[in-house]
């Protein structure tokens, strides 16, 4: 009887320390919820959370779909050029430039607070574009950047002016 009853703590005791173990290997993504929870707009965290899939795909796409969706430009906290920035290299990353130019195209439209964080979306954008030997389209871009009526301030854009000069003198034909 002393013998069964010793099983039964044995097999108890496995069973919570294993519950024990789950939780604490969880416990980084469950406080990551929390703070979303808490301030949904914290572009810091989103990233974050990102990092705690490591390569889990399905969980990352999730994560950043859910995160551009959510974050509002006027309220968020930390620099939401880089969500959407991280999202498209995300898909570079993997070798899918198309979806990478569709997350770009649509970083592009956001409100961003300022027209920095705006210049550097399509900057970003520009220099996977060059990555991937493409100097006219990513030419063709920095013109859009400047020639859409809604862009037009992108002129007033330090970064942007010096990036069409550096293409300009990089790959110019005359």
């Amino acid at each position: 009887m002393m013998i069964s009853f010793l099983l039964i703590d044995d097999l108890e005791l496995e069973l919570r320390l294993a519950r024990l173990e789950y939780l604490m290997d969880r416990r980084p993504l469950m406080l990551n919820s929390v703070l979303l929870r808490q301030n949904p707009h914290n572009v810091n965290e989103w990233l974050k959370r990102v990092k705690l899939y490591g390569e889990q795909y399905d969980k990352i796409i999730e994560t950043f779909t859910t995160a551009v969706k959510t974050v509002d430009p006027k309220v968020c906290t930390g620099k939401l050029q880089d969500l959407w920035i991280s999202f498209a290299q995300f898909y570079d990353k993997y070798q899918q430039p198309d979806e990478a130019r569709y997350i770009y195209d649509k970083a592009v439209k956001v409100n961003f607070k300022n027209v920095d964080d705006l210049a550097a979306v399509w900057c970003a954008w520009c220099e996977m574009e060059l990555q991937h030997e493409r100097p006219v389209e990513a030419i063709k871009l920095m013109e859009r950047a400047t020639v859409l009526p809604r862009h037009k301030v992108m002129i007033c854009s330090i970064r942007v002016y010096l990036f069409i000069c550096e293409l300009s003198k990089i790959y110019s034909t005359d």
